[in-house]
């Protein structure tokens, strides 16, 4: 079995949980997981999505790096049940008819952005979010990312 088909059995079941899988560099979320991310997150990341030939499906994802995933989530919320993949357990489960709507509404697009919240231009989250950061942690090019990304943020 292919790796984008032992995701998409793992999606396909998936209600309440973000699943992030490490590509290279990148952390991506496939179908649900995707979606949950985006709607958890508020975050406005381009969606892109391809058709796979071999499970004749179109295949949705969003990758972004390693600096990224520490904007994202806090790390008490992270779950690694195997090496190059994160589950995420969130309160709020999938809304099956707004995901298909989703789904149906961007298929025809090479990609996507979903707008980000009006919460991300307040001071207050941005403030949290350094306040998040482990730069203790971080390697200079995860800095050097993480304050491009709140510089993104103050601009918009």
């Amino acid at each position: 079995m292919s790796k984008i088909n032992e995701i998409l059995v793992v999606e396909e079941s998936n209600d309440s949980n973000i699943y992030l899988y490490k590509e290279g560099a990148f952390w991506k979320a496939y179908q649900q997981s995707a979606y949950l991310l985006l709607k958890h997150c508020n975050v406005d990341y381009i969606v892109k999505h391809k058709y796979v030939k071999y499970v004749s499906t179109t295949v949705f994802y969003i990758g972004f790096p390693q600096s990224a995933l520490r904007t994202l989530f806090k790390d008490d919320k992270l779950e690694y049940p195997d090496e190059g993949r994160i589950q995420i357990s969130i309160t709020d489960k999938i809304d099956v008819e707004d995901y298909k709507r989703w789904i149906n509404g961007n298929a025809g697009k090479t990609s996507f952005t979903v707008k980000k919240s009006i919460i991300q231009n307040d001071n207050a989250f941005i403030i949290r979010k350094l306040q998040e950061f482990d730069i203790s942690s971080s390697t200079p090019v995860d800095c050097l990312m993480f304050v491009a990304e709140m510089q993104k943020l103050l601009k918009s």
